[in-house]
Order: C-alpha cells, then structure tokens, then sequence
C-alpha cells in the first residue's frame, strides 16, 4: 500500500502533471456556472415543450442570470413568461432581444412579438399575418392557434376561440394544453360541467398539470361533487401544503360530506396563520349559519365581506345571518347588494358567451362589459374594456364617464377631469351613409 502511494506522490510531483491538475481544477470552477447555465437552458426548453411553462421560467430565469446576453433563452423565456400570465414580464424579455439579436435571429422575435400581442388581445396588428403564417408554416401552426385563442378568449370571440382549439386538436388531439384552454373558455361562459371534462381529460394526458388540476378541483367543488374534488385536493395537499385557498376548498369538501371537525381543524389551521383570508372567514361563518347560528356567525362573514367586498357569496351569507337574528334593515341592504353583484355576475356571462361573439366590435358592449368589470372589483380589464370602447367610438359618452370615475377614484383629478368634460360633449353628427 505504502508503495503504490508513493508512486503516486512521485507521479504527482511531476511539474507537468501539477500544472495540469491545477489548470482542470481552475476549468472545473470557472465552467460549472457555464454548465449550470446550459442545464438550465435545455431543461427549460425541454419542460416548455411539455407546457409545464412555470417550471420552464424558473430554469430559464437561472440561465439568464449566468447568460443574460442568450437571445435564445430570453425567447423562451417570453414565451414561458407569456403562457403563465405575465404579459409584461414577456414583454420586457422581447424587448431585451431586439437589442441583443442578430439579423438571423430577427424573424422569431418578430414571431414572439406577434404571438404576445395576440395573446393579450390587441389582434389587429397581427390576426391577419398569423393566421397565413399558420398556414404557410405547418410547424408553427400549434404555437399560433395557442396564442390566436387566447387573444379570441380574452376579447370574447368565443367561435373564433373554440375553432382554433378544433384546428390544433385535429392536428394534435391529446395536447393537454389545447384541452385545458378549452375548458378555460367553457368556464368563462358559465359552461362548470363541459369545463370540468375538459379538465379531467387534461391531467390525463398530463398527471403532472397541477395548475389543470386545481382548476378541476375548484369545478368540482361548484358542481357540488365533494368526493371527487377531494380526491384531487388531496392530490395537491403534498405539493402545496400550506397553500391557504387549497385547504380552505379542502375544507370544504370535508364539511359537506359530514367530515365536519376535520373541516373545523383545516380553517382553524387556515385562519391562524392568515387571519383576513376572505374564503376561510366565509366558509367559517357559513358552517356556523348551516349549523343554526347566526349570531356566532356574523362576525365571521362581517370580516370576509371586508376581505371580499364584490364577492356574491360572502355578501349573501351574511344577509342571511341577520335576517335570521330579525335585524331586517342591515339583512336586507346586504341582501339588495348581493342580488346586484349576482345580476352583474349573470350579465357578465351573458354578454361574454351570447352578445359579444355576436358584436365583438360594438363599442356599446365594450363599454358595457367595462362598467360591469370594475363593479365588480376587477378594476384594470375592467379599464382596459373602456378604453377598447374609445378605440372604437372615440365620442362614447359613458365610456368617458366610466374612465372618470375610474380615475377619480384612483386620486388622478387630471384624467378625471379630462373625461368628464369629454363626456359632456357633444358628439359629432354622423354622416349619412351613401347609397
């Protein structure tokens, strides 16, 4: 033993062989930032094939903090950042290519930049080159019909949505992501049960999909099946354990289907840690309200109304807990409040599954669509639908009142001022149509 370490002493001290073993260690520090930096690239190019685009952003996000000059990882990561919702963070990563990339690199940035613009909904810069490109391109036809639907989504051209989904599902007909963006639209126009198949076919074809899966969780509770909802939630419960809404929906689920002290020990645990979580006050306060007491009841749904002020369900409850205490003044204000937030609700869906896709460039509708919007406390769509309407008719009266309002009540007396006094003007007449 004693012998063959000293030969490899012997070897070691070699001045040749000292350089070497110092010249590797010093690549091995230098290039494994590098190496990381090429994992993270191909894993996130890998996981946004599969559209897992969370996961996708986190690894491209640690490849640009070693590569931030990569044009290639920026892309993905646009288009990563562009599917989970952060339009302006896909945007800035656009940007941050026109400045770095080369010619080569220009028409897929083009490419980028169209698809983000029709994802957010601003189709007219880009429809009409899309969809020829869909054609001429095959390979791109997927990518294009996923951002063309989403933009369709989003304005409430639900047709042209749904027809996008049947292009890219006759091509590819177990793409979890075509299925799972078909629910959303079956969702979004009061379509609980289509949604909730559309669901549970995608976390088939992807038992990885846990954003598809709280979704289903989330239909199944609204269609009342209880059992099948916690079979999901449960599912979840390891990889999201102390995720507040996922144990209040478990809760839920518990309550209903007799499990009721476990549903107590999941809101206590719920309420502990958040104590102005809006859900678990309600669901607190309905459970007292199911078990006949009002009285214990009301303090809970007081404090999820001021945590959920637009909410139907909370607002509802609590009328019911003072009605039944006799305090009919207090009980029937909340009551004629919730029946108006349900009937903003009804119309909502209304005017996105029937009248819109009839008259997606009726400025009335816009402007209606924008008003309910923000009356129901989603006050940026509701903006962004108001200033649709002024796109279309520049002289829109109430669309200029709504803004007013609307910036009134952001303190911006400037803007406030600006659009009272435009929706005070007279509108210019029409011209008569030549025959």
């Amino acid at each position: 033993m004693r012998s063959w370490l000293l030969r490899i002493y012997r070897f070691i001290k070699r001045p040749w062989v000292a350089v070497s073993l110092l010249l590797l260690a010093a690549a091995c520090v230098v290039g494994t930032p590098q190496v990381r930096a090429w994992y993270h690239l191909s894993a996130g190019r890998t996981a946004l094939e599969s559209f897992h685009s969370g996961k996708a952003l986190d690894h491209l996000n640690r490849c640009l903090g070693t590569w931030p000059s990569s044009v290639e990882a920026r892309l993905l990561a646009a288009r990563a950042a562009r599917r989970v919702g952060l339009l302006e963070v896909a945007a800035r990563h656009v940007d941050e290519c026109r400045k770095r990339a080369g010619a080569e690199q220009s028409g897929q940035i083009a490419l980028e930049w169209a698809l983000l613009r029709a994802t957010i909904g601003d189709l007219t810069p880009v429809e009409e080159h899309l969809q020829a490109r869909a054609q001429k391109y095959p390979a791109e036809a997927p990518l294009i019909w996923e951002a063309l639907a989403e933009g369709y989504r989003r304005m409430c051209r639900i047709h042209e949505a749904l027809m996008c989904l049947d292009h890219w599902l006759a091509l590819e007909s177990n793409n979890a992501q075509a299925v799972y963006m078909r629910g959303v639209i079956y969702r979004q126009i009061g379509a609980v049960n289509r949604a909730a198949q559309d669901y549970s076919l995608a976390v088939e074809i992807d038992p990885e999909r846990n954003d598809v899966r709280w979704l289903l969780a989330q239909a199944l509770v609204q269609l009342a099946r209880y059992q099948e909802a916690l079979e999901q939630l449960e599912i979840l419960r390891p990889k999201a354990p102390d995720l507040p809404d996922l144990l209040v929906y478990t809760a839920r689920c518990n309550f209903h289907l007799g499990h009721k002290e476990k549903a107590n020990e999941l809101l206590e645990a719920v309420l502990e840690a958040h104590p102005d979580h809006g859900l678990a006050l309600m669901d607190r306060g309905r459970q007292l309200l199911a078990e006949n007491k009002p009285r214990e009841a009301e303090p809970w749904l007081k404090k999820s109304v001021q945590a959920l002020p637009y909410h139907y369900e909370a607002t509802f409850a609590l009328s019911q807990s003072l009605l039944q205490q006799g305090k009919t003044d207090e009980g029937n204000a909340q009551l004629t409040h919730a029946r108006r937030l349900n009937d903003r609700l009804e119309r909502l869906i209304e005017i996105e599954a029937k009248e819109m896709p009839r008259r997606p460039f009726d400025p009335a509708l816009h402007c209606e669509l924008g008003i309910l919007l923000i009356g129901l406390g989603q006050k940026e769509s509701g903006y962004t639908w108001l200033k649709n309407a002024l796109q279309l008719e520049p002289h829109n009266p109430a669309a200029h009142s709504a803004l007013a309002d609307y910036y009134q009540h952001k303190g911006d007396t400037t803007q406030a001022d600006f659009h009272r006094q435009e929706a005070e003007k007279t509108p210019p007449p029409q011209r008569a149509e030549k025959r």
